[in-house]
């Protein structure tokens, strides 16, 4: 696609892009305004006839109770005939009463403004009745007289003689308050009212098809759940409903009905349907006009840079002589004079490249024979190294050795580099009439190179002290090897030159194999003991071997010493920091120490001799793609 068809596109999607917004967004707020209109006069509307209905029953209630309030209904004796004529006055005093009963309060009728007939009260108004206190004296109920069909709103007051008089009033007197809504607005007239009393059933519209009452008496509880929720609005796929509840009027607490005036939603937005129809045909000449000036526009600005296009492509084939034949003073001609004075320079960058270039490749052939010389020393250096890692592992002893003594033993060694800073040890010794076997784990200051010297003098160190100065306390083993330390590392300084931080932390045990008492010792490495299905943890005393403060003496009374009893089948280990300092997981963080002591607890029941395959599996998965931190040294034994 050529340069002119993009333009043209690039500013029709623009005026599309922007008709769409204007259409959707006028389109939005229309039928907002609309809804909201709606609602709102609706709304509005509804709570007038609501309140012209709490004033049409408070009305008739209080006439009720003025008109029980007649002497006449208190005198003894009083004849039936006036008795007659009162009821009768009173159902003709507004014409909205059809008739007004005198009952006693067990439902048997006195008087009947139409005849003297006795007939039984249902037990609907029974209820009605029941209601009547000093502090309620009149009472609204609802009666529908199986014969007519019709449903009379029925209002009750105590005579001063404990009788009842009830006035009857039609639902269709209530009916013509609420057939109001329907009589003003444009749209009012395809609304649907409906009247629910408090239990759900239907007082308006008499629905002359059962389909239609079970639709709206369905949706009695859910309007009942909008007015919880403190809302009006209830919209269904096809209609908006409009729900107002009864609050009463005056000293009239109401009877919680009711109404709901619905509009069909094709009703409320069929104007939305001419305003988009206008808006369409004022958008379609917009897009005509739109494409056209899109095309002039893209002739003129596509021609010049054609050009710089032409011009771009023979500088890119190497004719940087080119003729680039655009003027002006815009940012097209701008653009032709600057890729004009490009080509210039580039013309004076490429002669002086080829003079770089051959100096670059002098330099290049002397840095190839540094790089070989380095490599050569590398190669060298790594030999060495080696070689050194040989040497220390043929200082380890055999852990096979301690298997002859112990029923089953493990080692992970694990350097970070070639050579190793941690290393373990042990070594059968006899002293008298027992035989004792040392096990020590030690963790050297730094790793590489190093940390590897500074293990091989700490192992030759602890031989010398257990082998041949036959040392068998863990407080004394350490407190003579701390002060060879410091003579090896710090001969001829002064004791305040000593530093804190160098030297080797150690985890130290010494087992009697006779009684199989173990005294345990460590500094910066603690003991952990796997007996019974639990794993006890002894905490070491803080510090470095080479790096305590004072003589040999004080530094034997700064180490703590635990002195357990061995079990059959009680495992013991001891581990330098390496693997619970490793980092990594999904996280990136350390493996922490609460994490390590349950990897061992969860080894329990596997044989001491697989637990280096495991650990290894578990670090490498923890480790992932990264480095190794520090080396790790682990050593366990089982009695």
């Amino acid at each position: 696609m050529n340069i002119y068809a993009k333009l043209t596109l690039l500013c029709l999607a623009l005026v599309i892009v922007s008709s769409s917004i204007l259409f959707v967004s006028t389109n939005y707020k229309y039928e907002r305004a609309f809804r909201d209109e709606i609602q709102r006069s609706t709304e509005n509307q509804s709570r007038q006839v609501v309140g012209s209905m709490e004033r049409f029953i408070y009305s008739r209630l209080n006439e009720i109770e003025i008109a029980a309030a007649n002497p006449i209904f208190l005198q003894k004796g009083t004849s039936g005939t006036s008795l007659f004529r009162t009821l009768q006055g009173i159902e003709k005093s507004n014409g909205i009463y059809h008739k007004v009963i005198l009952f006693s309060r067990d439902g048997r009728m006195i008087k009947d403004s139409h005849n003297e007939e006795s007939v039984n009260l249902t037990a609907s108004l029974l209820n009605v009745f029941t209601s009547l206190t000093e502090k309620n004296n009149s009472v609204l109920g609802i009666e529908e007289n199986e014969a007519s069909g019709k449903v009379s709103l029925v209002f009750a007051s105590a005579t001063p003689s404990s009788d009842v008089l009830v006035g009857y009033v039609y639902m269709e007197e209530l009916s013509e308050l609420l057939g109001s809504l329907n009589s003003e607005g444009e749209n009012s007239r395809k609304s649907t009212i409906t009247l629910y009393d408090q239990e759900g059933s239907i007082l308006f519209p008499a629905f002359s098809k059962s389909s239609e009452q079970d639709k709206w008496k369905g949706l009695h509880k859910r309007f009942l759940t909008v007015l919880e929720a403190g809302g009006i609005n209830y919209e269904t796929e096809n209609e908006v409903h409009i729900i107002v509840k009864q609050k009463g009027y005056r000293d009239y607490k109401g009877n919680n009905w009711m109404l709901v005036v619905s509009h069909s939603k094709q009703a409320i937005f069929e104007p939305l349907i001419e305003i988009k129809d206008s808006l369409i045909w004022i958008l379609l000449p917009v897009l005509l006009g739109s494409v056209i000036m899109a095309l002039i526009i893209a002739n003129y600005f596509v021609r010049p840079i054609v050009r710089i296009s032409y011009a771009a492509i023979e500088i890119g084939k190497g004719n940087l002589d080119v003729d680039i034949p655009v003027r002006g003073h815009d940012e097209i001609g701008k653009l032709g004079k600057e890729l004009k004075l490009t080509s210039q320079t580039l013309i004076r960058r490429i002669q002086e490249q080829r003079s770089l270039n051959q100096k670059l490749e002098e330099q290049k052939n002397e840095i190839a024979l540094q790089k070989e010389q380095i490599e050569l020393k590398g190669y060298q250096i790594t030999d060495s190294i080696s070689y050194a890692n040989r040497i220390q592992k043929s200082l380890l002893p055999d852990i096979e050795n301690l298997r002859k003594v112990v029923p089953d033993a493990m080692v992970f060694y694990s350097p970070k580099d070639i050579v190793s800073g941690d290393f373990y040890w042990f070594e059968r010794v006899r002293k008298g009439r027992n035989d004792f076997l040392v096990i020590a784990c030690a963790d050297c200051t730094g790793h590489g190179v190093p940390g590897a010297i500074m293990s091989i003098m700490g192992s030759n160190q602890l031989t010398n002290v257990v082998y041949y100065q036959n040392y068998l306390e863990p407080q004394k083993i350490l407190a003579r090897l701390d002060k060879a330390i410091k003579l090896e590392l710090y001969r001829g300084e002064e004791e305040g030159d000593f530093s804190k931080k160098d030297g080797i932390e150690m985890g130290l045990c010494v087992i009697n194999l006779d009684d199989y008492t173990m005294e345990y010792s460590g500094v910066g490495i603690p003991l952990y003991l796997q007996r019974e299905g639990k794993l006890e943890y002894f905490r070491c005393t803080k510090g470095m071997i080479g790096g305590m403060e004072g003589e040999e003496r004080e530094v034997e009374s700064q180490i703590a010493m635990s002195k357990i009893e061995l079990k059959k089948g009680d495992r013991v280990f001891l581990s330098s920091d390496g693997f619970q300092d490793q980092f990594g997981g999904p996280k990136d963080k350390k493996y922490m120490a609460k994490n390590f002591r349950s990897l061992l607890q969860s080894l329990e029941k596997l044989p001491l001799y697989s637990h280096s395959g495991v650990l290894q599996n578990e670090l490498e998965k923890w480790k992932g793609q990264q480095g190794q931190t520090d080396d790790i040294v682990i050593i366990g034994a089982e009695f």
